[in-house]
């Protein structure tokens, strides 16, 4: 007998006699599956050969009964594949039915209703609670939407849809307030005089002003035009606006 030191023999040929899979075994040692292979094809005498016939008298007798095609496998111990397969090729034992026949009709009782109410509650999804009593997913959407009280809405996640109770807010336009800016306290108005309607007939604006001529407004719009007295020392003001302009300096300065 020919044994490997990274996987027990024993404990492998138990689980292989007991249903479990060449893949399993190897998840389970750590190995590839054909070391598996190997191993079983060099201890055949511990490893007892697959049934690999389906039983076809209960696999006929459930299929005359409308069970699906996943429950006959489970039960008779193949995979679904493998049923379809011989469905297909045994006729005479697997005739074909109509696809309303296919699941054998159920009469719910109170017991299985609770029980499905229980798996729904759970979380289990419509077509695992078919499964469960042997019915279609539609069948059990139509037994749920009949008995709403058992079978309450749920959303996708399959949890209960929990209704917001709180209305909601009434979309009302935001009103924002209007700020107005503080330009501080208004400057003093100065007096026109003589002399500015002397200079008026000579006054320019702003854009024909030379860099050595008076700035001084002499009317409040309509054109804007200034002084356009010649000033000293490139002053901005003329030697009468200047000496007008200074009482109003010092009232900003003792403000400030």
């Amino acid at each position: 007998m020919n044994m490997r030191p990274d996987i027990d023999i024993e404990k492998a040929a138990q689980m292989w006699n007991d249903g479990f899979t060449s893949s399993e075994l190897s998840a389970e040692f750590g190995v590839k599956r054909d070391v598996i292979m190997g191993v079983i094809a060099r201890n055949r005498p511990l490893f007892k050969p697959k049934r690999s016939d389906v039983d076809m008298e209960h696999a006929a007798k459930l299929w005359a009964q409308g069970w699906t095609m996943a429950t006959i496998a489970t039960r008779v111990g193949c995979s679904e594949t493998k049923m379809r397969a011989t469905t297909r090729k045994h006729r005479d034992l697997f005739p074909r039915r109509e696809r309303a026949s296919v699941l054998r009709e159920r009469n719910w009782t109170a017991e299985d209703l609770e029980r499905a109410s229980k798996l729904w509650a759970s979380g289990a999804s419509a077509k695992d609670i078919g499964r469960e009593f042997s019915v279609s997913k539609n069948g059990v959407l139509a037994i749920a939407f009949r008995h709403r009280d058992l079978f309450p809405l749920r959303n996708k996640a399959g949890h209960k849809a929990v209704r917001n109770s709180k209305p909601m807010a009434s979309i009302m336009p935001v009103r924002r307030a209007v700020i107005v800016p503080d330009f501080g306290p208004e400057e003093p108005q100065i007096p026109a005089t003589e002399y500015d309607l002397m200079r008026l007939p000579h006054a320019k604006t702003l854009v024909d002003l030379d860099p050595c001529e008076c700035k001084w407004p002499l009317t409040a719009g309509g054109p804007f035009l200034f002084c356009a007295e010649v000033t000293e020392k490139r002053g901005p003001y003329c030697a009468n606006h200047l000496e007008r302009s200074l009482p109003a300096r010092e009232n900003r300065r003792v403000a400030a």
